[in-house]
């Protein structure tokens, strides 16, 4: 598989995605053979990539995985350098698994819906929110970075 990190599998999830690769219900997998699943968490075992070390902890989801490069259901990933995020020392990989593709993409879905949120109560207009201008000029808009105080 392309790629320049390389890391051990320590924990998986199940997810829709991983379904549809195993039942053949949609053409997810692209390369053949390919050992799939959509995420996983482990240690970084070998690198051509300063970014991720040896020993590096590190998560995945999405990307090409379950597609064209094996994953969570391997023992090892080859992986592009891009794709791994390094896992906080504040979560096992096993705890990162139990949050899992799905938390993740419930996540983001919930950040979407609060900042939806946060534009109504403040007021802004899609036709102001596709103003350039309008977030550096704006004092009321949750957008705006906030300077240092």
């Amino acid at each position: 598989m392309p790629g320049d990190v390389t890391a051990d599998v320590e924990y998986s999830t199940v997810n829709h995605k991983d379904g549809l690769a195993i039942t053949s219900r949609a053409p997810v997998i692209q390369t053949f053979p390919l050992i799939p699943e959509n995420d996983l968490a482990g240690v970084v075992s070998s690198s051509g990539n300063p970014a991720f070390p040896p020993g590096e902890r590190v998560v995945l989801n999405g990307w090409e995985l379950t597609q064209s490069h094996h994953s969570g259901y391997s023992q090892g990933a080859r992986v592009r350098g891009e794709w791994p995020v390094k896992l906080p020392s504040v979560l096992s990989a096993r705890d990162a698994m139990a949050v899992g593709t799905a938390g993740y993409a419930a996540m983001l879905s919930g950040n979407v819906l609060a900042l939806a949120i946060a534009y109504f109560m403040a007021g802004i207009t899609k036709a102001a929110l596709l103003n350039p201008t309008f977030c550096r000029s704006c004092v009321s808009c949750p957008i705006r970075p906030r300077s240092a105080e």
